[in-house]
C-alpha cells in the first residue's frame, strides 16, 4: 500500500462498552479509530472505490465521468480498466448503479440486468432480475451488489420495493407474506426469499411504513447473510442454502426513536407534488424517523450505519422544513458490534464507506472545490486502545 501515514487519532474520545451497552456491562475494552493508510489514484475525473477483494487486495473502482470501470491495487495502482458504455453485448449503456466482485469475476448492475465479466474484462454473460430499475447516475454510484455463494456458485441478492418507490399503494395485510430480497443467479434464476419475519413492525404494527426496504451483508467466514430493517433495531442471520432464519437479537442503537408511520388508506392522500403519488407525510416519516440505513458482516464485526432522525415537532410539518431540520438536527452514525455488544461508534461524516477487513474501512476524501488530477482515500481501524 502506499506510505503508511502516522496513525491519527480521529475521535476525541474513546469508548467504554459497559457505558454503551447494557447487555454486557463487564466488557470494558476501549477502542479508538485510527487513520493508518492513504490510497491515491492518478485520475483526471473522479474515482469512486465500490468494493474490495479480501482475498487478491485488490479494490474496483468506477470512473465517475467517463463510467470507466477499473481494477486497482492496494497503491491505487490501476491494474485493468474497460468500459462498456454504448450498446451490444455486456454493455450497460448509461444506467450502471453498482459494480462489484462476483467471486473472482467482476459484476455491473445496469438497467434491470446484471453484467458479469472476467479477469481481464471480458465479457461472460448476463443475468436479468425482475424488480426494481435503473436510473442514469450524474456522478457516483450507490457501491457494489450483495454477492453470496450458496452450493459453490455465486448469486446476487437484491432488495424489494413493495411500493416501486411510492408508485403503488399496498393493503393492510401486505407484508404479511411478502419477500424482501431477490435471489439472481446464472442460467436465469430469479426467485423470491425470505418472507418478513412475523415479529418485525411492517407485520405487528396496524400502521403503514413507507421504509420498508432491508439493509443486509454477506458474511464470507461464516455463509450467512446479516440483516436489518430499517425501522427496528434489530439484527438477522440467515442460512444461504436454505434461508431459514438462523438467530435474531436486539441491540441498542444510540437516539433511535420509536417510528411514526401513517394509516394504510392515507398512503396517497395529499401527495408532494413531483415526488410520486406517496402522501407528503411519508416523506417527512422518512426523515424523521431513526433508520439503519447499512450493515456490513465480516468476521465477528458488524458494522452498521443509522441515522438518528429529529425529535417531532409541531411546526415541521412539510418536506422542505423536515430536510432542514434533518440536516441540522440529524445525525448519521457508525457503530462496530460483536454480536449485540457494542464496541465504538462515532458521528464522524465520513464518505461512501467501504469494508476493508473486520475491523477496517475505506472512506472518500471527496474535495469539490479544486480540480485535482487524483483522487485519494483514507483507510481507518478500529483498535483496542492498549496497542
Amino acid at each position: 500500500m502506499s506510505t503508511i501515514i502516522k496513525p491519527l487519532k480521529l475521535i476525541s474520545f474513546t469508548l467504554l462498552l459497559s457505558a454503551l451497552s447494557t447487555t454486557n456491562s463487564s466488557f470494558a475494552q476501549r477502542y479508538e479509530l485510527v487513520k493508518i493508510d492513504s490510497i491515491k489514484i492518478d485520475s483526471f475525473e473522479p474515482i469512486q472505490i465500490t468494493d474490495y477483494n479480501y482475498e487478491t487486495k485488490r479494490f474496483l473502482a468506477f470512473g465517475t465521468g467517463t463510467k470507466t470501470l477499473i481494477e486497482v491495487d492496494e497503491n491505487g495502482k490501476k491494474l485493468s480498466e474497460a468500459n462498456y458504455l454504448g450498446e451490444g453485448p455486456g454493455h450497460y449503456s448509461r444506467g450502471i448503479t453498482e459494480l462489484g466482485y462476483f467471486g473472482t469475476q467482476k459484476i455491473v448492475n445496469g438497467p434491470n440486468v446484471y453484467f458479469v465479466y472476467g479477469d481481464n474484462w471480458q465479457y461472460d454473460f448476463r443475468m436479468v432480475y425482475l424488480t426494481g430499475g435503473a436510473f442514469n447516475p450524474l456522478s457516483y454510484i450507490p457501491g457494489a451488489p450483495v454477492v453470496i455463494e450458496s452450493g459453490g456458485i455465486n448469486k446476487s441478492v437484491k432488495a424489494i420495493s413493495h411500493t416501486e418507490f411510492g408508485r403503488y399503494e399496498l393493503k393492510p395485510d401486505h407484508f404479511e407474506k411478502a419477500p424482501m430480497l431477490e435471489l439472481v443467479g446464472p442460467n436465469d434464476e430469479r426467485r423470491k426469499i425470505i418472507n418478513y419475519p412475523k415479529n418485525s413492525i411492517y407485520n405487528t404494527s396496524p400502521l403503514y411504513y413507507d421504509s420498508h426496504i432491508p439493509a443486509f451483508s454477506y458474511n464470507r467466514a461464516s455463509k450467512r447473510l446479516v440483516m436489518a430493517l430499517p425501522l427496528q433495531s434489530k439484527v438477522y442471520y440467515y442460512n444461504t442454502n436454505t434461508w431459514e432464519l438462523e438467530k435474531e437479537f436486539s441491540i441498542e442503537l444510540t437516539d433511535f426513536k420509536k417510528p411514526k408511520g401513517l394509516p394504510y388508506e392515507d398512503q396517497h392522500k395529499n401527495s408532494l407534488r413531483g415526488f410520486g403519488p406517496s402522501n407528503e407525510k411519508n416523506y417527512i416519516y422518512n426523515l424523521q424517523n431513526s433508520k439503519i440505513i447499512k450493515i456490513s458482516s465480516y468476521g465477528e464485526i458488524n458494522m452498521i450505519t443509522h441515522a438518528t432522525g429529529f425529535k417531532e415537532r409541531a411546526s415541521v410539518d412539510t418536506y422542505p422544513k423536515a430536510s432542514k431540520e434533518f440536516k441540522e438536527k440529524g445525525q448519521t452514525i457508525i457503530s462496530f458490534w460483536k454480536g449485540d455488544q457494542k464496541l465504538f461508534e462515532t458521528n464522524e461524516p465520513f464518505n461512501r464507506v467501504v469494508r476493508a477487513g473486520e475491523m477496517q474501512f475505506l472512506t472518500h476524501v471527496i474535495n469539490e472545490e479544486e480540480e485535482l488530477d487524483y483522487s485519494l482515500f483514507y483507510i481507518y481501524k478500529l483498535r483496542p486502545v492498549d496497542q
